[in-house]
């Protein structure tokens, strides 16, 4: 799973080159009449660059929020009780891959510059424990709120699996 997520930026920086690429061969072979093999090369390099360019597009921008729902709230070993309150979980769900992804904002409640870590315990609908996710916001002001994603890349979960996100721990650095 890993080496699949290893080749998507590869893959999206292919798509560029080889949808130009074969634009250029398949002008050329129409302007100067020369085989077929030219055009025919073109635009099956052109079809390849759009086809993993709607395969990235689809993996990093088709996340679904399939029956989805989140926990949260401070832990009882919660030194940071401002800092617990401020995460607001925008989404808890699965993306396309069924991977599962926590989405939200959280404010930075110290007095300095800092970045934010948030980690969560993801559970399934029985209360079965997942995986655990962890998020940042990196360089906000005092009283500034940032945004994280988190993705857990180390656990598929079945298609519409409930899953719950609850948030386990606020760290400001």
């Amino acid at each position: 799973m890993g080496a699949i997520f290893g080749l998507l930026p590869v893959l999206g920086l292919l798509s560029l080159p080889l949808g130009i690429i074969g634009l250029v061969l398949a002008i050329m072979s129409f302007t100067t009449n020369h085989s077929t093999a030219m055009s025919v090369i073109g635009l099956l390099l052109s079809l390849l660059a759009i086809a993993l360019f709607a395969i990235q597009a689809f993996v990093w921008a088709g996340s679904n929020d399939r029956t989805a729902t989140h926990g949260g709230g401070p832990s009882a070993s919660s030194d940071n009780e401002q800092a617990f309150k401020s995460v607001k979980i925008a989404k808890c769900g699965i993306n396309a891959l069924d991977l599962p992804v926590v989405e939200g904002t959280v404010v930075n409640t110290s007095e300095h510059k800092a970045t934010v870590r948030i980690g969560f315990d993801i559970t399934d609908g029985v209360g079965t424990r997942i995986d655990a996710a962890q998020g940042q916001a990196e360089d906000l002001a005092p009283g500034q709120r940032g945004r994280f994603t988190t993705v857990v890349l180390a656990k598929q979960v079945r298609p519409h699996t409930k899953i719950t996100c609850t948030l386990a721990d606020v760290q400001i650095d």
